[in-house]
């Protein structure tokens, strides 16, 4: 809580505040600012009556700010601080009637009396007005958040019915992957169980011709087995011969 005292038609108000203080100093210099120009015109009034006036051109700047609803956002803040500053110098000003009806009610009388009920009775209309405006405020930021909340679930319910198309496309593309794959996987079955079947019978010739290939060599083999026999018994003889023409009567073979 910052305390901070700020001055107003040369006189000095002390404020608690968490706000900004070069923020509020600038509020309260341009609402000295603005009561001293009216004061200028209002030549003969009394200082409450020129912050009354005062307050009454603040709140009908407020209702025109009030009036557009694309400007709300922006002057929200300073609506409030407007408010709140009005508020405490209502507050300084009743303070210091009481107190001017206290020191001066000996002298000034019923007539001082008078003038202070008169000038509490502005008070209270003006305070009535803060909370009509108020109100009015709360009821057009509740409305500004429902309309925000009423889009955002449109813009859900919108993204969920595109969502649940993309869902059911994609459910679809998966289908027909999958009969896709089947297909091509039942494609490859059957062209490997012709290529297995056509080496089989491939792999049977080839068999085949073996077993005539073994026989024919078999029928070879016991056809040539005589003559191999003959050939034999042909170099045996051959072999005594030469033994016999020798000159040491060795066997000699060359």
């Amino acid at each position: 809580m910052n305390k901070l005292q700020i001055k107003i038609r040369n006189k000095v108000y002390t404020l608690r505040t968490d706000e900004d203080p070069a923020r509020m100093t600038r509020i309260a210099e341009n609402l000295d600012e603005k009561i001293t120009e009216f004061a200028g015109s209002m030549h003969g009034r009394t200082e409450v009556e020129i912050i009354t006036i005062t307050a009454f051109d603040l709140m009908e700047r407020v209702d025109d700010l009030l009036v557009s609803e694309s400007k709300l956002a922006d002057q929200s803040k300073k609506l409030n601080d407007g408010i709140q500053t009005l508020k405490e110098l209502i507050e300084e000003t009743e303070a210091e009637n009481n107190k001017l009806l206290k020191e001066n009610i000996s002298s000034a009388g019923n007539e001082l009396e008078q003038i202070a009920m008169v000038k509490e009775q502005e008070n209270e209309k003006l305070r009535i007005k803060i909370q009509e405006y108020e109100k009015e405020w709360n009821d057009k930021a509740s409305d500004v958040y429902n309309s925000a909340i009423e889009e955002i679930k449109r813009t859900a319910e919108i993204k969920e019915q595109e969502n649940e198309a993309l869902r059911i496309k994609i459910q679809r593309y998966e289908k027909e992957f999958d009969e896709q794959s089947s297909n091509v996987y039942q494609s490859a079955i059957n062209v490997a169980n012709e290529a297995a079947e056509s080496k089989e019978a491939e792999n049977q010739k080839l068999k085949e011709t073996l077993e005539n290939f073994e026989k024919l060599f078999d029928e070879f083999a016991k056809t040539k087995e005589g003559d191999i026999l003959r050939m034999q018994e042909e170099i045996e003889a051959l072999k005594l011969k030469l033994a016999e023409t020798s000159e040491d009567g060795q066997m000699m073979l060359v």
